[in-house]
């Protein structure tokens, strides 16, 4: 494995990215299911990601979005997952990734 991909976990150990992708048409949660395995196997080179700001960054799969935060070298937490339904990502999806980015990094609560 090239790179670990864990997903953020609540204080109840719920995963709402893994919650997110299980509502998912099959299709479509296949698509960023390869995506994570493909990360996992050969590293971000080989997902469309872009940074948003900062340690935020962005998993683009067709019109999925997934927000993670590099946690070390080999090793990313993917915070929020959402459908991208306009040109930007809603404030709203960006501050909940943001407050969850913050939490692993151990700055928030």
């Amino acid at each position: 494995m090239v790179m670990l991909v864990r997903f953020w976990r609540d204080k109840d150990g719920r995963k709402p990215v893994g919650e997110y992708m299980r509502a998912l048409p099959r299709s479509e949660r296949q698509k960023l299911a390869a995506v994570f395995q493909r990360i996992q196997e050969h590293g971000l080179a080989a997902a469309d990601t872009r940074q948003i700001d900062g340690r935020l960054w962005e998993i683009r799969a067709d019109a999925q979005r997934a927000f993670y935060v590099l946690v070390s070298g080999a090793e990313i937490v993917v915070l929020h997952a959402c459908r991208k339904k306009s040109r930007r990502a809603p404030a709203a999806e960006l501050a909940l990734a943001r407050a969850r980015m913050e939490q692993v990094l151990g700055r928030g609560a």
